[in-house]
């Protein structure tokens, strides 16, 4: 009967997002229904043009379509002049406002290259906004591969390019997926919440959250990023089939990490009364079903922007998100994992 409950609550997450998706973005895997007239332009122009004054211009939406930021496409327009890069541009896009304007520095770091100058340039994805820029740098480098030969085999370039980020990620992610069922050891769980925190916090940005789930179930699996979350999603979701209920939130999740390494702080902890508990409880639950409801109907789908785990990536992160991702943080010395356990909205569907 509990893996019957638990492939149910599976179905149920799954549907959920899909339609998220599909309201949120008009797609669900990659296929689109009801293209805006700026989407189809991108794909319906030519790949490269000609201004009047002798400079051409490189679209890569026809190119790029398996590139992908954090909410969609994210296609480039690459002026070049006698043979002298211009400017990298990009089209209006969906991108979160605050990871835009981070990413958005890298176009010009191409400026005054040649196009084989630039593909040789080692450019890094920028902390805090790694899915954003990584997706202009893949589409500027395939836009300079097409000027570079127009018989390059575009498509043939990998979109799972793993970084070393990724790749320590993915091991992170095995560890605390495996050590716990073969090891119980203090030490050991320490090290572990502290790789969540570092590895899959502070440095990869990569854990779950509702943006990255909508993503996800919008565009597919387009990049190294994706397929992450992909494994973190059924990581979070197919576990508990197997007895293993919130092993996504006890044993991977950075900031349910973070909560618990600081209860390890020795101060005397506030116990919270079994009827305050269920208050508390129920809270959680109307909480997540406002943001549900806000999501369904589009009222308000920009709270998205505003997760508590966007605070690992603070060079980017709201102001107010930042506070109270430090202020749960310093209750959780003294009430363990008290977002976790009464705040969390994502938690609920965790199960």
């Amino acid at each position: 009967m509990k893996k019957f409950k638990a492939l149910i609550s599976f179905l149920l997450c799954v549907m959920l997002f899909v339609m998220i998706a599909f309201l949120q973005e008009g797609k669900v895997w990659g296929h689109t229904w009801g293209e805006n007239d700026a989407e189809k332009e991108f794909v319906d122009n030519d790949t490269i043009s000609q201004l009047g004054d002798g400079t051409f211009v490189v679209n890569t939406a026809p190119i790029g379509k398996n590139i992908v930021g954090y909410k969609g496409h994210l296609p480039l327009k690459i002026y070049l002049k006698d043979g002298i890069i211009q400017k990298v541009e990009t089209y209006d896009n969906k991108e979160t406002p605050e990871f835009y304007e981070r990413a958005a520095v890298l176009l010009d770091v191409w400026n005054g290259m040649t196009v084989d100058e630039a593909l040789e340039l080692k450019v890094e994805a920028i902390a805090g906004a790694t899915v954003t820029s990584s997706a202009i740098i893949k589409g500027a480098r395939r836009g300079f591969k097409y000027v570079q030969s127009s018989n390059a085999e575009i498509s043939s370039e990998p979109a799972f390019d793993f970084s070393a980020k990724d790749l320590c990620a993915i091991l992170t992610i095995l560890f605390a997926v495996m050590v716990p069922f073969f090891i119980k050891n203090r030490w050991v769980r320490l090290f572990q919440l502290g790789l969540n925190v570092g590895v899959l916090g502070l440095w990869s940005g990569m854990f779950l959250s509702y943006s990255t789930l909508v993503s996800l179930f919008a565009n597919g699996i387009r990049s190294a990023s994706l397929l992450i979350a992909f494994a973190l999603f059924l990581i979070a979701v197919l576990l508990p089939l197997f007895g293993k209920k919130k092993h996504y939130c006890l044993q991977v999740c950075p900031y349910g990490s973070a909560q618990e390494l600081l209860s390890k702080v020795p101060m005397k902890k506030v116990g919270i009364a079994r009827s305050v508990s269920k208050y508390l409880s129920i809270f959680q639950k109307l909480l997540w079903a406002v943001l549900m409801i806000f999501l369904l109907t589009g009222i308000y789908a920009k709270w998205m922007n505003y997760e508590i785990f966007t605070a690992f990536m603070f060079q980017s992160a709201a102001v107010p998100v930042l506070i109270v991702a430090i202020l749960f943080l310093i209750v959780s010395i003294f009430v363990p994992r008290f977002f976790c356990r009464y705040v969390c909205p994502l938690g609920v569907i965790m199960r």
